[in-house]
C-alpha cells in the first residue's frame, strides 16, 4: 500500500500542485520548485518524499510564516480527500511551533480536506497538556472531520506515527475526549474512538 501511496507523489502531481501554487502566490516559480521537488526522488519513500516536499516548499513559500499559511489555506482545497493533502499540515508540523494559536487554526481547517492527524502530534509532543485543551474543544465542534481529529490525533498508537508515550501511560489524559465522542452521531468519529481504546487495550491487555 505505501508503495502505490508513494507514487502519488510524483512529476506529474508535483505540476499541478506548483500551478495551485502560482495562483495563489504570484512570486512562486512553479518550474523552479518542480525541478527541486523531484531531484532523486526515486529513491524516497512515501514519508520522505511527503517530508522532502514539505521542506521544498519552505524554500519557495514567504518567509512571514503568516503569509505561507494564507497561501497553503488557498491551495489545499484543490487536494481534498487526497493523501497528498497531508503535506499541507505536515507543513505546519514542521515549521509552526513558534505561532500556536495560528497552527491550530490551520490544522483544524486543513483537517476538514483529509486529516490532520500526523501533524498536530508534533504539538502534542512539545506541549501536551496545552494541546489536548484545544482537541477537548475540537471533540464539540459541529464539524464532524474536526470531531474526528479529536480522537484520531491523541491516539497513543497512530500507526504511521510516532507513539505519545504520556497518553500510554496514563488513559485518563484523552478519556474526557472519548466520552464525548463515544456515542458521536458520525460512525466515521465512532470508530476513531474505537480504535483509540483498541490501542489501550493492546497496550494494557
Amino acid at each position: 500500500m505505501a508503495e502505490a501511496l508513494k507514487d502519488m507523489f510524483n512529476k506529474k502531481f508535483y505540476e499541478r500542485l506548483a500551478l495551485e501554487f502560482q495562483k495563489a502566490d504570484k512570486n512562486f516559480h512553479p518550474d523552479k520548485f518542480v525541478k527541486q521537488v523531484v531531484k532523486d526522488i526515486d529513491a524516497l519513500s512515501l514519508n520522505q518524499r511527503m517530508r522532502n516536499t514539505t521542506m521544498v516548499l519552505k524554500q519557495h513559500l514567504p518567509a512571514d510564516y503568516s503569509k505561507a499559511i494564507d497561501i497553503l489555506s488557498k491551495v489545499i482545497p484543490e487536494f481534498k480527500s487526497h493523501y497528498t493533502s497531508l503535506l499541507f499540515p505536515d507543513f505546519i508540523g514542521q515549521y509552526g511551533h513558534d505561532d500556536f494559536k495560528l497552527s491550530i487554526e490551520a490544522l483544524k481547517y486543513f483537517t476538514q480536506f483529509g486529516s490532520s492527524e500526523f501533524a498536530i502530534r508534533e504539538f502534542l509532543k512539545r506541549d501536551l497538556n496545552k494541546t489536548l485543551g484545544v482537541m477537548k474543544k475540537w471533540a464539540e465542534d459541529k464539524n464532524h472531520h474536526v470531531r474526528r481529529l479529536a480522537s484520531e490525533g491523541s491516539r497513543p498508537r497512530l500507526p504511521w506515527s510516532f507513539n505519545l508515550d504520556p497518553i500510554a501511560k496514563d488513559p485518563e489524559l484523552t478519556r474526557p475526549i472519548l466520552e464525548m465522542l463515544k456515542s458521536d452521531s458520525e460512525l466515521y468519529v465512532k470508530k476513531s474512538v474505537a480504535n483509540h481504546l483498541n490501542d489501550f487495550s493492546r497496550i494494557n491487555p
